[in-house]
């Protein structure tokens, strides 16, 4: 028994230390709309967020778009008249030219890089036009999927998808319109190696207990 007990505690910290791995979520919709911290309607040449140690660089085949209005992250292929990057907060009045291009549309895409190995899940809207119908859908690093509603940790997300550190991952238009609502990624880890081997020695101490009784 006292073996089985120190088998059972030595998984139980292995589950542990995979649980607390980082984690960064993101809701676009609310990152562009919150009225403390949002960004507003704004384009970016390259759209960083960051947390618990993860940073997603965001780029598009335009400029990375967040659009006001309950829809979240396009792409833009080319700003009005007078229009900068970066910040514009509180602000709802679009940049894009012409201004129904701030969403991934046809022959556009965005993409994410992360500076760690993540595991990322991903959620979808189409607000502005209808919401998605049977059919449509959304390709995403190459590999289309039917379009669903969904927003940040709900039912409806798309993943979980490995992501290498530094590794380009690409949404891109197939055949609808769409934003993007969120993502969710947790940094993929490895357990130490002590870990490890603690993990061996339990499962083959579980082997030789369980030998004992046999015999």
């Amino acid at each position: 028994m006292k073996n089985f007990t120190k088998i059972t505690s030595a998984l139980a910290l292995c589950t542990i230390i995979s649980s607390a791995n980082a984690a960064l979520e993101i809701d676009f919709i609310d990152l562009t709309q919150n009225a403390g911290t949002g960004l507003g309607e704004s384009a970016w040449n390259t759209l960083t967020v960051s947390d618990s140690g993860i940073t997603a660089d965001i780029t598009a085949s335009g400029f990375a778009y967040l659009d006001w209005g309950n829809a979240g992250l396009g792409d833009c292929g080319a700003l009005g008249s007078g229009a900068t990057t970066g910040a514009n907060h509180g602000s709802s009045a679009n940049l894009c030219n012409p201004s129904s291009d701030d969403n991934v549309t046809v022959a556009e895409s965005v993409t994410f890089e992360f500076n760690t190995d993540v595991d990322v899940k991903f959620w979808f809207n189409n607000n502005h036009d209808g919401g998605f119908t049977a059919g449509d859908l959304i390709n995403i690093n190459g590999t289309n999927f039917a379009a669903e509603t969904g927003y940040l940790n709900d039912a409806n997300g798309y993943g979980s998808f490995r992501v290498g550190a530094g590794e380009a991952f690409t949404i891109s238009y197939e055949n609808e319109e769409f934003y993007v609502s969120g993502f969710a990624a947790t940094a993929s880890q490895v357990p130490e190696p002590g870990v490890l081997s603690l993990l061996v020695i339990s499962l083959l101490g579980l082997g030789i207990v369980r030998r004992r009784r046999t015999s």
